[in-house]
């Protein structure tokens, strides 16, 4: 499989060594927006590097690209992508919009390209071994979920552009609330949120606190920050007992499997490639990423009105009416 890069940052660095690590994969292009990091990544056994990301694309030799850029420019660069017959892998957040992500869940099908979201968090092998024991049933029936990420503002210059990010709510916040919907095995209804801009002051808000209504009737407790010394926690609360994450352990302990490391960009990449190859669906599709930033807007939403917000409203909003059914459940 041939596969392009497009973004030189450490996201497009962390594809990057995954796809080495990937039987059957040749990273053939990079493509950045200038010159500065040409040498750095064809020392890295890269043919080709670009300046231009179209330049990558128009040269017709792709089975699949990876979009690691700065935010604003990823619906763009998925839409050139899938033009160009590629299958592609996007870091979060998949768009903009609500309504952008729809696009471009509509180009994938119509190109009849893969189409997967990176929400590595999926791929962590402390968070697989919880959700396995939450569809075990370890816990009875899960009520209550709860995840906490605060971390330093990234160095890449374009976390504090806000023309080029919507904040800490798409950046950050979406991997919990992705992580979350996957837990409980339910998409999220309704949403309450406080966001505000007061640590950093970078005129998009820093730090995000959700309060989640789930369609099964679960409820999750979600904070987000910038500005902060790195640190998470993260667990469900069943009706017959309860499971955390401490220090990249899931406690109760009682497997092996539990046991934090491994490489989750590697497995996110390696699934990605997997699906490909087998025509097998993505761990985390287009639909996966819509959806998360259906929550992010409801989010957005309920800080402005100050109130709680039916994700459902949000999509009505966004969606044509064809396309509502598919997503409101």
């Amino acid at each position: 499989m041939r596969v392009g890069i497009i973004g030189t940052g450490r996201m497009a660095e962390r594809h990057l060594a995954a796809y080495r690590a990937a039987e059957g994969v040749h990273v053939v292009a990079v493509a950045g927006r200038s010159d500065a990091h040409r040498d750095r990544f064809l020392g890295q056994g890269v043919e080709r590097y670009h300046a231009d990301p179209r330049e990558l694309l128009d040269a017709g030799d792709l089975d699949a690209v990876s979009v690691a850029t700065p935010s604003a420019s990823h619906a763009a660069l998925v839409s050139a992508a899938l033009s160009a017959g590629c299958h592609v892998l996007c870091e979060k957040p998949l768009a903009g919009s609500v309504a952008e992500a729809n696009a471009l869940v509509r180009e994938a099908e119509a190109a009849r390209r893969h189409l997967m979201v990176g929400y590595v968090m999926r791929f962590f092998p402390e968070f697989i071994a919880l959700k396995r024991r939450l569809d075990a049933g370890e816990i009875g029936e899960a009520r209550d979920v709860w995840l906490r990420r605060v971390t330093p503002l990234p160095e890449a210059a374009w976390y504090r552009d806000p023309e080029q990010t919507g904040g800490v709510a798409p950046e950050l916040a979406i991997h919990l609330i992705d992580l979350a919907r996957w837990w409980m095995g339910s998409n999220v209804s309704r949403v309450s949120a406080v966001l505000r801009d007061d640590r950093l002051r970078l005129g998009r808000p820093d730090s995000a606190h959700l309060l989640l209504e789930f369609a099964n009737g679960a409820v999750g407790s979600l904070t987000a920050a910038y500005g902060a010394p790195a640190g998470r926690d993260a667990g469900v609360a069943g009706s017959r007992g309860v499971l955390q994450v401490e220090a990249g352990r899931v406690v109760p302990e009682r497997e092996p499997e539990a046991a934090a490391g491994g490489d989750p960009f590697g497995a996110q990449v390696a699934q990605f490639v997997r699906g490909i190859q087998d025509d097998a669906p993505p761990a985390a599709d287009g639909v996966e990423g819509l959806l998360g930033l259906a929550v992010v807007e409801a989010a957005q939403w309920s800080q402005e009105q100050g109130c709680a917000v039916a994700v459902r409203d949000v999509l009505s909003r966004a969606l044509p009416v064809a396309d509502l059914a598919r997503y409101a459940k």
